[in-house]
C-alpha cells in the first residue's frame, strides 16, 4: 500500500474522530457525520479527502451535486459542523416550536447556541453569516 494511501486513511480516521468528539460533546448523534470517501446515492452529503484539499459534496434540490472545496482543515470542519448543526436545529424546531413562533428564528437561535458550545469564534462568524450582526 502506498504512503499516500496510508496517509489518507489516517486523515480519514482523525477527521472522523474529531467530528465525533464535537458531536458527542453536544449529545448529537454521530449518524449526521457525512460518509468519508464513500459517495452515495441516497442524496446525503459526503466528504472527499485528497492529499491537498477537502471536498464537501451535497445534493441540491434540483438533484445536481454541489462540490465545496477547502484547502484549510479548520475552515472545512467549520462548514461540516455548521451543516450538521443546521440539521439538528431543524429537528429541534419540529419538536419545540410553539404555535405562532417563527421557525427561522428558532432554528437560527438553536444553531447559534450549539455553535457557541463548539467554538465561540465560530458562533460569532455564524451570526454574521445569518445576518444577526
Amino acid at each position: 500500500m502506498s504512503t499516500n494511501t496510508n496517509c489518507l486513511k489516517f486523515r480519514k480516521k482523525v477527521l472522523y474522530i474529531e467530528l465525533a468528539a464535537i458531536l458527542d460533546e453536544l449529545s448529537i448523534s454521530r449518524e449526521y457525520i457525512p460518509e468519508i470517501n464513500k459517495p452515495n446515492q441516497k442524496g446525503r452529503p459526503y466528504i472527499l479527502l485528497y492529499p491537498n484539499h477537502y471536498e464537501l459534496v451535497v445534493m441540491k434540490s434540483n438533484g445536481r451535486l454541489k462540490y465545496d472545496y477547502f484547502n484549510d482543515r479548520t475552515e472545512f470542519i467549520y462548514h461540516v459542523i455548521k451543516r450538521i448543526l443546521r440539521i439538528e436545529a431543524n429537528l429541534y424546531d419540529i419538536v419545540y416550536r410553539e404555535k405562532g413562533q417563527s421557525s427561522e428564528h428558532l432554528v437560527h437561535e438553536r444553531q447559534l447556541k450549539l455553535m457557541n458550545q463548539v467554538n465561540p469564534t465560530w458562533a460569532r462568524r455564524l451570526e454574521m453569516e445569518l445576518g444577526y450582526i
